[in-house]
């Protein structure tokens, strides 16, 4: 953005987490449904609710439906994600009665890993022979399984954007072509991937 102070102009300062989550609620469409995760996808989704998709309905796997979130919550269960929602309910209600439902247009998530097949590890990485557990998959594996098309964001660095990811915690296209609905998950309409330097689509062609 150019600004203007005293008659100069200047290109105004942003961080590149910033840059991201601005890039990435662009992608948001008015009136999708959207599970999100914690982090940048939070962020990115609340900027576009307010600004160009007043329509659009976030929601927490946790149960917590379009949240005015203020603060980023240190957990899933940081009562300062819920502040002003619409709804409460339960895991049984979002991640049940709306995503398995097929009612999930986009899955928003963030990872540790991402492959060329659009597969996200968060569980954990390989230093040499020895696997160093991170984290878990909370819903991830249900939403990226069962959402009409994923979006996830990640730095654009080697050691997050790879070949294939150590473990995958969450399928993608699986590997490539119909391997995803081979083994009887539902078809992916579109996956993207939000990094700093650009925005990764997919042929899901298989190699």
């Amino acid at each position: 953005m150019v600004t203007a102070r005293r008659g100069v102009m200047q290109m105004s300062k942003y961080t590149t987490n910033e840059l991201m989550a601005v890039t990435a609620s662009r992608l948001i469409k008015d009136g999708q449904n959207i599970v999100v995760g914690l982090g940048l996808p939070q962020v990115a989704s609340l900027l576009a609710k307010n600004s160009h998709a007043p329509n659009m309905n976030i929601i927490y796997e946790i149960g917590v439906v379009n949240p005015e979130s203020v603060d980023t919550g240190v957990g899933i269960a940081d009562p300062r994600l819920w502040y002003r929602s619409d709804y409460f309910t339960s895991f049984v209600g979002s991640l049940g009665n709306i995503l398995h439902r097929g009612l999930v247009d986009v899955g928003f998530l963030g990872g540790l890993q991402i492959d060329k097949y659009g597969n996200i590890n968060s569980t954990g990485v390989y230093e040499g022979e020895r696997f160093r557990h991170i984290n878990g998959s909370g819903g991830a594996a249900d939403i990226a399984s069962y959402s009409k098309n994923i979006f996830a964001i990640a730095k654009h660095q080697s050691r997050k954007i790879v070949e294939l990811v150590d473990f995958i915690t969450t399928v993608g296209y699986l590997k490539g072509g119909t391997s995803r609905e081979d083994v009887g998950l539902p078809k992916c309409n579109d996956i993207k991937i939000i990094t700093n330097l650009c925005v990764i689509g997919f042929n899901n062609e298989l190699s």
